[in-house]
């Protein structure tokens, strides 16, 4: 009989499982011990948190003692920061679900975590046979098991007697553990050790396949566009892809396959080495992500992030490719890395990130109005965003660029208008100090009408109401519209400030305008029943 195999398909079938019920799945087979041996480490531990405090203390004991330690790697760690309390909830489940099981672990955990970790919990001290004061220390509340290394617990908790047998288990069986314990409790510095622990830890995370931190930034390196466009196949982004050794993680394949993106689509055209090799790589990406963006990786829902920004921001990569080449999405895939259409996506990205900071330094971010503001929050973010998601779509990417075509215009027009020569007069307006781009360009436009001036300054009452008889009308739903012509002189005024702008935008910018002054004044049938105080598209004196 063929025991591999059985166990084989008996471990695709848990796999296919709901995470729910994978723990259950694995201790009901006759092949527990060899199914949790052929999982990663990460996949392992998903199975193990899931069925924490329960199922969890039966499923130990099969693992071996080195991949429980890079449980401890995944789920004891918040950014940089080791967390003891998640430690000793680690050893704790290792010791309920068998003492024998917690030795082989304490066999080949890090000493240095050991000793920080009873570093916080006791203090020792070091005497010879013959020293007079070992009475007093032991009226103190001082033990020994050698009568050379006394050692007292300064806090009282349940975890106390867990700390007590860990200390016995290793007395009994690995003394020099022990002794390097008691002699590090006592001299080692607690920066030094951590330091250590995390360089350690570092490591066997880049045999899970978490690059360092450091290392992963690179997902996020300032590269022109057009660079990354001619980009093909490059061998140092296609990771070492071994089936035999362990399965990938089920939760990446299974968010993968659940993405509706176009990256997704394109995959499911490609032949099976293309598919295997893009699959690999957006999974080690993920992981790139995870590392680069600083998130928990004993955190599912984190995970599901990295992979969803992974796939969105390659499709976003893979869409720029297909419409510059005009080439199919399968053809694409075959030669280009993961990698390169997340980067190629994510400087395309950035770069309307980069223009739209540019034009803040010349306007105050206040300054820009509702209906130019619908992406702005997203895109200043440190990893730019598509209103609150990832960017994934050449349509997404449209919009926002356009969006930042507008206000670049305004912002442009508004450096001729030496608008803040009349900040000081602003508290006796309508609006006060609380200018617009939208405000300012408008109550221009209506000075331009008046007195053929391309200045600002604020209307009068009587300016505003004759400036507005001239250019709207009522129509037959006795809705106030402007004439068809306004549109026209609208954008030949905005043009005429910098007629190096492109004039799709300024007649785009010019129709933003006339909305934004037609949802304020199109319930107003007859002129004089105008209060300025509701009107916040032109800046109105109200002397």
């Amino acid at each position: 009989m063929n025991t591999r195999a059985l166990w084989k398909k008996e471990l695709s079938k848990i796999l296919t499982s709901t995470p729910s019920e994978r723990a259950r799945s694995i201790i009901d087979s006759q092949y527990t011990r060899e199914i949790l041996e052929q999982l990663s480490a990460q996949e392992a531990y998903m199975i193990v948190k899931d069925s924490w405090g329960t199922d969890s203390q039966i499923l130990l004991p099969f693992i071996a003692p080195e991949t429980i330690c890079n449980f401890i790697d995944l789920d004891c760690w918040e950014k940089d920061s080791l967390s003891m309390e998640n430690v000793i909830e680690w050893l704790w489940e290792i010791y309920t679900s068998s003492p024998e099981t917690l030795q082989q672990v304490l066999d080949v955990i890090d000493l240095d975590l050991i000793i920080l970790l009873y570093q916080s919990y006791m203090e020792v001290m070091q005497v010879v046979p013959t020293d007079e004061d070992i009475p007093n220390l032991l009226d103190t509340g001082y033990e020994s098991y050698d009568d050379v290394y006394f050692f007292r617990f300064t806090r009282e908790d349940e975890k106390i007697q867990l700390l007590k047998d860990m200390l016995s288990l290793l007395f009994t069986h690995y003394q020099n553990i022990y002794y390097g314990i008691m002699e590090g409790v006592m001299w080692e510095f607690k920066s030094s050790m951590e330091e250590n622990i995390f360089e350690r830890r570092t490591f066997r995370l880049m045999e899970m396949g978490f690059p360092p931190s450091e290392e992963a930034m690179s997902i996020y390196r300032r590269t022109p566009p057009e660079k990354l466009l001619r980009t093909g196949i490059r061998k140092e982004k296609v990771p070492h892809m071994d089936l035999s050794e362990s399965l990938l993680p089920s939760l990446y394949m299974d968010h993968i396959s659940e993405n509706k993106g176009l990256i997704v689509k394109a995959l499911e055209q490609t032949n099976p080495e293309t598919r295997d090799r893009f699959i690999y790589e957006t999974i080690y990406l993920s992981n790139k992500i995870i590392m680069a963006d600083y998130r928990s990786l004993n955190e599912i829902d984190e995970l599901k992030k990295s992979i969803d920004k992974a796939a969105a921001l390659t499709s976003l990569g893979l869409a720029i490719i297909m419409k510059e080449t005009k080439s199919g999405a399968a053809a694409v895939l075959e030669d280009v890395n993961a990698e390169t259409l997340f980067s190629l996506g994510y400087n395309i990205v950035s770069k309307q990130q980069q223009r739209l900071k540019i034009i803040l330094k010349d306007i105050d971010i206040s300054m820009i109005p509702d209906s130019m503001n619908e992406y702005v929050d997203g895109l200043l973010e440190k990893r730019p965003l598509y209103k609150d998601t990832d960017f994934s779509t050449i349509e997404q990417l449209e919009q926002v660029t356009q969006s930042i075509d507008r206000i670049e215009a305004f912002a442009r027009i508004l450096k001729d208008l030496a608008w803040d020569k009349h900040i000081k007069s602003l508290e006796r307006t309508n609006t006060g100090t609380n200018l617009d781009l939208e405000n300012i360009i408008l109550t221009c436009a209506a000075i331009n009408f008046i007195e053929q001036l391309s200045s600002f300054r604020p209307l009068l009452r009587t300016e505003l109401l004759e400036f507005l008889r001239q250019t709207t009308r009522l129509d037959s739903s006795g809705t106030r519209t402007f004439l068809p012509d306004i549109r026209n002189d609208l954008t030949g005024f905005l043009h005429s400030f910098d007629e190096a702008l492109d004039i799709t935008v300024i007649q785009d910018s010019a129709d933003l305008l006339i909305r934004r002054l037609e949802s304020e004044i199109s319930g107003i049938e007859d002129l004089e029943d105008l209060d300025t105080r509701f009107i916040t598209c032109f800046v109105v004196t109200t002397d």
